[in-house]
Formats: structure tokens, C-alpha cells, sequence
């Protein structure tokens, strides 16, 4: 079966730093690496981001021309 690896890159917005978002973050953790069971659901995810957690004080902190997801497929073999 095929999974999918989600990694996503990003800058802060203009006027903010690295510590302005990690401030934003509830825990103070920046790890952004998920793995999905498959392509679609990682590409739903990320299509999902912004309007489920938009108005989230760590949005503001991202400098959105910045942001870049990539999903890749993963095979398993056994």
C-alpha cells in the first residue's frame, strides 16, 4: 500500500520573525513533516489548512508567497 510524506516549508511574514511564529504555535513546536495514508488525503489536508485553522494567531506570522508543500507517494516493500 501507498502512504504519502507532507513536508512543507515557509518564511515569516514581512515584519515578523521566527520567534513571531513560534509564538503564534499553542505548544512552541515548528515541526512540519506529516505522513497521510495516501496522496489525496495529504493534498486534502493542505487545501483544507487555510480554512480550518485560518483565523489562527500563527497564520498572521507566515509570509504566504513563502509557503511550500510538497506531498510525495511513499511505496512500502516487503
Amino acid at each position: 500500500m501507498d502512504h504519502a510524506r507532507e513536508i512543507t516549508t515557509l518564511a515569516p511574514a514581512p515584519g515578523r520573525t521566527a520567534a513571531d511564529f513560534v509564538a503564534g504555535n499553542q505548544d512552541g513546536t515548528v515541526v512540519d513533516i506529516v505522513a497521510r495514508d495516501t496522496p489525496e488525503q495529504a493534498m486534502g489536508a493542505v487545501r483544507g489548512i487555510t480554512t480550518e485553522t485560518g483565523g489562527s494567531p500563527v497564520h498572521a506570522t507566515i509570509g504566504r508567497r513563502t509557503v511550500d508543500r510538497q506531498v510525495a507517494r511513499m511505496a512500502h516493500t516487503a
